[in-house]
């Protein structure tokens, strides 16, 4: 359709379905990249329908009742951008001309699509010439450029257009169709990156059925060989932690191995996964607190099972959490142990600080450094059980409440120091003392109080499913009042009179077992009535 569309004359060019590697080695596909009158537009597709709704960080799809979350696709479409013209800028055909402007654009191409996003989040989504608009603009007009007409900017002239044609040839672009592989497998789709990773679903070469994620530590070509060595030892590091690790909770890598932009670990694919991060902007509200409580359990069981493995996480948060189907429930997985440590490395080596956790990849997100323990945060964690614990109460907290512990680091401190530690019940109405009580406990900010292993943590927990099933405690009627069949407190019901019924101060020769424990019943009942509220 946009090919169909687009005015047949300078400067407009396009070009589809094409990859570039980028300086940083990162390999990036694009839909479609065209010249228009005054920038250059990078379009990603989408074939998304039903209604979708979000801000600048996540989407959510509604479609038939079941709602999905995605990262917002813009924010990647932007990395793309910026690598792109980065590219451009360092080739021959613009030594003396300066790149135009690369502006991200979303088409959502799919007619049966409405948009509920924020003002903000909206200015650069654009849907079909015959879908419901609402008056905004088609992604035609803006390719077109008829709609920054009237805002007279610069235009982009013949000599510019002419060497953007031959900067695209001199990159060396290819077909999406030969695309990168790894090992047996073939790149099929991005499903994520950040500045240390991109993480890949891929197919095997010879067998169709046989899909993998595949997680690559680009590198550039040309980098020092010390950030080479530090894309290696990342991989290695998680692959090293987790190759006998073997539990349903827990991903661990299948291989370790080498492709031309980084070394790369492959792993089973769960299509279904969720993160549970996203699972709480969308779902979460809808759970019942058993089934939080089974969450939160599954989650603890599966640290426990790495624990006694020696093996610690360090950054664990809703970013690394997935959640899965199993038999008709979500099974949460452990993932991204890439910042691990395991009890035979050297104090000074075990250190984990926020950078850390940024050099790693898995706090590229400000609000997953709200799971951090207080110490990481100012960078004096040396004790991986006691980090994990922070974060297994943290954890516990947002899946109990459906929010994150704090806006930001500084806010969390605030919130430990006060608490101390996290208070479920500035959150959540009727939380019992005991959910209270492990939450505080395992999130104080003094590691020497936080329970010392994820067992006792645990046992706390039990005590917390005690008290959530435990049933209601009915208030009886008053003895005075009582009739046959009726239910006094302490669990006793009134029977038939087949022993005398004297006052229950009375002596009473010989009582049966049920007389002595109905008077006891009877005396109780009248002593707290007397005693008032």
């Amino acid at each position: 359709m946009l090919r169909e569309k687009l005015p047949d004359r300078p400067p407009f060019r396009a070009w589809s379905n094409f990859e570039f590697i980028a300086h940083d080695g990162s390999i990036n596909e694009v839909d479609v990249l065209v010249i228009s009158t005054d920038c250059v537009y990078l379009v990603e597709i989408k074939a998304w329908s039903g209604e979708i709704r979000g801000n600048q960080n996540y989407w959510t799809i509604t479609r038939g009742g079941r709602e999905r979350v995605e990262n917002n696709p813009l924010l990647l479409a932007n990395r793309k951008a910026k690598k792109l013209k980065s590219l451009l800028e360092r080739q021959p055909a613009f030594k003396r001309l300066k790149v135009p402007f690369i502006k991200p654009v979303m088409f959502l191409s799919s007619p049966d699509c409405s948009l509920g996003l924020d003002e903000v989040t909206s200015q650069n989504v654009h849907l079909r010439p015959d879908a419901r608009r609402d008056g905004a603009y088609s992604i035609v007009d803006v390719l077109s450029g008829e709609a920054t007409a009237t805002e007279n900017r610069p235009a982009i002239g013949r000599d510019v257009e002419r060497a953007m044609a031959r900067a695209m040839d001199q990159l060396g672009m290819r077909r999406r169709s030969s695309s990168a592989q790894v090992g047996d497998y073939k790149l099929t789709q991005l499903i994520e990156e950040n500045d240390r990773f991109q993480d890949w679903e891929a197919v095997h070469l010879r067998v169709e059925s046989d899909r993998k994620r595949v997680r690559i530590f680009t590198h550039a070509q040309k980098a020092a060989e010390t950030e080479k060595q530090e894309r290696k030892d990342m991989a290695l590091r998680e692959y090293k932690l987790l190759n006998n690790i073997q539990h349903t909770g827990i991903l661990s890598p299948r291989s370790l191995t080498e492709c031309e932009v980084g070394p790369a670990l492959v792993y089973d694919l769960k299509p279904d996964a969720r993160r549970l991060v996203h699972f709480m902007e969308s779902e979460m509200s809808g759970v019942g607190i058993g089934d939080r409580l089974e969450m939160v359990r599954q989650i603890a069981e599966a640290l426990q099972y790495a624990h006694q493995q020696n093996v610690h996480h360090r950054a664990l948060s809703p970013w690394t959490v997935d959640l899965t189907s199993a038999s008709g429930s979500r099974l949460p997985v452990l993932r991204d142990w890439q910042s691990g440590s395991s009890s035979t490395e050297t104090r000074t080596h075990t250190r984990m600080t926020v950078h850390a956790g940024l050099q790693a990849g898995l706090m590229v997100d400000e609000r997953a450094s709200v799971y951090a323990a207080p110490e990481v945060l100012v960078g004096k964690g040396y004790d991986p059980v006691s980090i994990d614990i922070f974060a297994l109460g943290a954890i516990t907290y947002a899946v109990f409440t459906g929010r994150h512990p704090a806006a930001d680091p500084a806010a969390l401190i605030e919130k430990l120091q006060r608490g101390p530690g996290l208070r479920v019940s500035e959150a959540m109405d009727g939380a019992p003392d005991s959910l209270q009580e492990l939450i505080q406990l395992a999130t104080d900010p003094d590691p020497s109080d936080r329970p010392a292993s994820v067992r006792e943590f645990l046992r706390l927990l039990e005590q917390v499913e005690d008290d959530l099933t435990a049933p209601e405690e009915t208030q009886g009627v008053h003895p005075l009042d009582a009739r046959k069949g009726d239910q006094l407190s302490g669990g006793f019901t009134v029977t038939p009179k087949h022993w005398p019924m004297p006052h229950p101060g009375w002596p009473v020769k010989n009582p049966c077992p049920r007389h002595i424990l109905l008077q006891r019943s009877l005396l109780a009942s009248l002593n707290q009535t007397r005693a008032g509220p």
